[in-house]
């Protein structure tokens, strides 16, 4: 019976041992390890994602955390860290991407994500004694880049618990540095993005790029998604309003001529963003020009003195020295325009993307020419110039072989005619001496 005792303490040490040992490692925070004169370190990542060619406003865009103690749940009272802001600017578009400087940039599906770090958060900081240390961290949307009227932001709602362990340099050869210092951070997202609760039991690691070793940012992130479009009333300026124009060239051009497109948008898709409830999804108003002058009005495709585009398929006429407007698009709008059976012309097109001018792209008699997935972009102007170009005509009802002949009777009359002028002229003078 004792022994039957003895066994079954041991067992009960031992499983108590066990799930002593699961809670400890269950507890243990994820990346790297501090030590006495080196902080473990963690960092924000800050991401913002929008469509590709959307430029960033000029001025930058600045977004501003709060990292906060919780005194409640820390064994000290924690450490004041203030707000941390994160800015991104148009330089980032061209910016070289390497997790090792604390920046990333990658174009997914038509959407452009930069995501860039903060500094280091609890490095360096003096600690009052061992022990956890508890953070909550926030965006102060308030603080924060808010954007203008024709733009749209959707701000990250994510909250991140932030579980700082620090410890005591006990070691002699430790003298010169502070006596306390961050022997590990871990991190959990209590709220995600879109304001869903998180997983509390999904531990993160929020190592700055710099210090990982997997190529990748802090993943104590939040994300942002944006959109921005061109101004949407045809009143006030706007350069990077697509603009489609129309020319004809050579000797037997027509410049009364209408020519027939059809102009296929497709609005982009960012993050939780909802276009249509922002009232980005058109209908977009349209205006025709003629040499500088609003014809819209006149233009046979006017609907009660308006055109109007929607997302989707578009049909529209334009004759030489002509251009249309397509007002409020956003940027990362893509578009496919096809001019249809340009019968007796050769049509080309030249494109033009937020300011890149590109080349011409030419086409075949009497096809349908077709310039598919251009992108309004920001930073410039956006255009589809079409020329037509009807150069000679077939002459038909003549045999060629027997031009040379016509051409030497012809200049025969022309002589006779010549020299019959010539002595009519010498007959009169002579009767009027």
């Amino acid at each position: 019976m004792k022994k039957t005792k003895t066994l079954l303490a041991l067992l009960l040490a031992l499983a108590l041992a066990v799930a002593c040992g699961l809670t400890a490692f269950a507890a243990e925070p994820e990346g790297m390890v501090g030590e006495c004169g080196a902080d473990a370190e963690a960092a924000l990542t800050k991401s913002l994602q929008f469509p590709d060619g959307t430029a960033i406003p000029t001025g930058g865009m600045n977004f501003v955390f709060s990292v906060t103690g919780n005194s409640g749940e820390s064994d000290h009272t924690p450490p004041a860290i203030g707000d941390v802001t994160i800015s991104f600017g148009s330089g980032d578009l061209t910016a070289t991407s390497n997790p090792l400087t604390g920046f990333t940039r990658t174009t997914v599906s038509g959407v452009t994500t930069l995501s860039k770090e903060s500094g280091s958060l609890f490095a360096g900081k003096t600690w009052p004694g061992s022990g956890l240390y508890v953070y909550n961290i926030v965006e102060k949307v308030s603080s924060s880049y808010t954007g203008g009227a024709d733009e749209v932001l959707d701000y990250s709602e994510a909250e991140y618990k932030v579980n700082v362990y620090v410890q005591q340099c006990l070691d002699d050869e430790c003298a010169d540095y502070l006596e306390y210092y961050v022997s590990a951070i871990g991190a959990v997202k209590l709220t995600l993005d879109d304001g869903d609760p998180g997983d509390d039991a999904l531990k993160l690691d929020p190592t700055p790029g710099s210090l990982r070793v997997d190529s990748e940012l802090s993943e104590m992130e939040f994300t942002n998604s944006y959109v921005k479009r061109t101004v949407p009333d045809p009143n006030e300026d706007d350069p990077t309003t697509l603009t489609i124009s129309k020319l004809t060239t050579g000797a037997y051009r027509d410049e009364t001529e209408y020519f027939d497109f059809v102009l296929t948008l497709a609005l982009p898709v960012v993050g939780g963003i909802d276009l249509a409830e922002e009232g980005f999804d058109g209908p977009f108003e349209v205006k025709v020009f003629e040499d500088g002058v609003d014809v819209t009005e006149d233009h046979p495709d006017a609907t009660l003195d308006e055109i109007e585009f929607i997302a989707g398929s578009n049909n529209f006429q334009l004759k030489h020295g002509q251009s249309l407007k397509i007002y409020g698009l956003a940027y990362g709008t893509t578009y496919t325009i096809s001019e249809i059976d340009p019968t007796n012309y050769t049509p080309s097109a030249l494109i033009t993307r937020g300011g890149a001018v590109g080349s011409a792209s030419g086409g075949a008699l009497s096809t349908t020419k077709t310039m598919p997935d251009q992108l309004v972009a920001g930073g410039g102007a956006n255009s589809a110039a079409y020329t037509n170009a009807r150069n000679d005509i077939t002459l038909e009802g003549l045999n060629i072989n027997d031009i040379p002949f016509i051409g030497m009777i012809a200049l025969a009359l022309a002589a006779g005619l010549f020299l019959v002028a010539a002595k009519t002229r010498k007959a009169k003078k002579s009767y009027n001496h």
